[in-house]
């Protein structure tokens, strides 16, 4: 099994049992954000893979990975579709959540604009693990911003909605 240095993030979640039925147990799901680095190679990838083995390397040793990428620019509904067709059946993708919506429109967002990022990644289908909205650190608590954003997420995408509120801020 290859190593983990101090460069490489490895975050949990925990998928909650359904409330209605308490002895269920969750799973807790062990990955990274990302996988595709070539900074990894020769720490975790073995020296000499090729860009297009790595996914298939990863998911040899974790069961889910973080799409961090969504977050810089969403990936075509294709894309999300031929991530889906690589990973085996238990394998689970959490997806984080644009920057248009978060940093630059600050969640000041029209249905449209969720409904595009949610149309795109709802390609992985069963798949989909958590999205994750990771607000900025040095906004303030403005809960009637957040509640109107909270309305705005669809109700049924079969994925677990997850916003990172850093140092107990909501936002400015």
């Amino acid at each position: 099994m290859p190593t983990i240095n101090h460069k490489q993030f490895i975050f949990i979640w925990h998928v909650f049992p359904n409330i209605k039925n308490m002895k269920k147990r969750g799973r807790i799901y062990i990955g990274t954000s990302g996988w595709h680095y070539k900074h990894w190679i020769g720490t975790f990838y073995p020296e000499g893979i090729k860009d297009a083995d790595q996914l298939p390397y990863y998911f040899k040793v974790f069961k889910t990975v973080e799409l961090n990428n969504s977050f810089y620019r969403l990936p075509s509904p294709e894309t999300f579709a031929s991530w889906r067709k690589a990973v085996p059946s238990d394998f689970v993708f959490a997806i984080k959540g644009s920057r248009y919506i978060t940093h630059q429109k600050k969640l000041n967002i029209e249905k449209e604009n969720i409904s595009i990022f949610f149309n795109s990644a709802k390609r992985l289908k069963e798949k989909t693990g958590p999205v994750l909205f990771q607000l900025p650190l040095y906004w303030s608590v403005n809960i009637e911003r957040f509640a109107r954003f909270l309305k705005l997420l669809p109700k049924n995408t079969g994925s677990h909605l997850n916003s990172e509120i850093i140092a107990g801020t909501i936002m400015k």
